[in-house]
């Protein structure tokens, strides 16, 4: 299944929280079975690195990065000296609903930085490494803290991006994760009729399984997910085009015009019309008569 690009999935609400930030030297690596909370990244400066997990065996080189989501098991191992840049952190979308950046984004467990993006990460890594020391911070030292992570985490995804988006493993996948497939195939499908055999089928549950493995992952039934998405498009285009509530209503599957108002006000408070024009008077207001 394809993966959306990042300006087409990402929302504005995106929360973090960075746990570790260290750069580690080492005279011989020798981890096993090493199990970790959070999603853990690696970028190797010096050494070759022989990374196991997941059943896999997979080479890290310097300016690869290696990506541990949290709870599953790994081997790193290196007879000789090196150094790593690693932190740990998680990245939290809430736009149209929580999900882990890196479950939207199956980075596979190697990825490689050169050129340019190589240099800039590691300059990214040391300012916020530099943060990361002074331990309590102030809130506008938390804001940048946040902004340096979420440039580490988009320079990775892009450079995935670029070399295939070739998803992780299943047997790497989190709980969340594992629906992962199923949330893509309902972004990408908004306008369509969706069956519980459908989605089931590609997570491979049975239909009733998948109804309480999906709950119990996600927080939510796929139908209340699959209208919170539909909702969220509603917005989008109601900000960003001129399209008719009856062309917005059949572009993202719900019957009429009539029915998105009733979805759209229980969830937002206000009806499209006064939303858009909300909208619209901010565009139009700030600072126009100084451009004339």
């Amino acid at each position: 299944m394809s993966v959306l690009s990042a300006t087409e999935q990402i929302g504005e609400r995106i929360e973090t929280a960075l746990y570790v930030c260290e750069t580690a030297p080492y005279r011989r690596l020798d981890l096993h079975d090493l199990v970790l909370p959070h999603w853990t990244i690696s970028l190797v400066i010096e050494g070759d690195i022989v990374l196991t997990t997941g059943g896999r065996i997979y080479a890290a080189r310097p300016g690869d990065v290696m990506i541990h989501p949290p709870g599953i098991p790994f081997d790193e191992t290196n007879p000789g000296p090196g150094l790593h840049l690693w932190f740990a952190c998680e990245a939290r979308i809430h736009d149209p609903h929580p999900e882990n950046l890196l479950d939207r984004y199956p980075l596979s467990p190697v990825v490689r930085l050169s050129g340019d993006r190589l240099s800039a990460y590691r300059d990214a890594f040391a300012r916020l490494e530099s943060l990361h020391r002074i331990g309590v911070l102030s809130g506008t030292e938390r804001l940048r803290q946040s902004a340096l992570l979420t440039e580490l985490l988009a320079s990775l995804i892009e450079a995935w991006e670029e070399a295939g988006a070739v998803s992780r493993p299943s047997g790497l996948a989190t709980p969340v994760g594992r629906f992962a497939p199923v949330i893509a195939f309902l972004r990408q499908n908004l306008c369509e009729r969706v069956t519980r055999a459908d989605l089931a089928r590609i997570a491979a549950l049975h239909p009733t399984a998948f109804d309480r493995a999906f709950v119990r992952a996600t927080g939510q039934t796929p139908v209340r997910l699959l209208t919170e998405m539909r909702l969220s498009e509603v917005r989008r285009r109601l900000e960003t085009t001129d399209e008719t509530l009856e062309s917005i209503a059949r572009a993202v599957g719900l019957t009429d015009a009539t029915h998105l108002s009733r979805l759209f006000r229980a969830r937002f408070g206000t009806a499209p019309g006064k939303w858009r024009d909300g909208v619209n008077r901010t565009k139009n207001g700030y600072l126009s008569p100084l451009s004339e």
